[in-house]
C-alpha cells in the first residue's frame, strides 16, 4: 500500500470553492485531482493519435517536422494527421504546457 502524507497548498479561495463544487458533481476529491496532476507532472504520458497506444513522453522521441511525439507502437505522429489534426496535437500539446506552466514541460 503506498504511504499518503497531508500536503498544504495555498490556492486562491474561489478556485477551491469552485473546484470542490465541480468535483462533487463528478464524485471525485481535490486530493484525487491534485495527486492525478502531479502523478502526470513527473511523469507525463498521452495516447497515440494514430493508434491510440498510451506512452511516457519522456521516453518518445519528437518528430523533426511536425514537433509531436512519436509513438513507440506504430511510428505515428502528427505528420500522419491532416492539418485539422496537426491542429488539434499542436493546440492540445499547448494547453499541457499552459495548465503546468512550463514551456519546457513536454521537451
Amino acid at each position: 500500500m503506498t504511504r499518503r502524507k497531508k500536503l498544504t497548498l495555498f490556492i486562491d479561495e474561489d478556485i477551491i470553492i469552485k473546484s470542490k463544487e465541480k468535483a462533487h458533481i463528478f464524485g471525485v476529491s481535490l486530493s484525487r485531482l491534485v495527486e492525478n496532476a502531479l502523478k502526470f507532472f513527473i511523469k507525463p504520458v498521452v495516447y497515440c493519435f494514430c493508434c491510440g497506444t498510451k506512452f511516457e513522453v519522456r521516453k518518445a522521441n519528437i518528430c523533426p517536422k511536425c514537433g509531436w511525439f512519436i509513438c513507440p507502437e506504430c511510428g505515428g505522429c502528427g505528420c500522419k494527421l491532416g492539418d485539422e489534426g496537426r491542429r488539434v496535437a499542436f493546440y492540445f500539446r499547448e494547453t499541457l504546457r499552459e495548465i503546468f506552466g512550463m514551456l519546457e514541460f513536454l521537451e
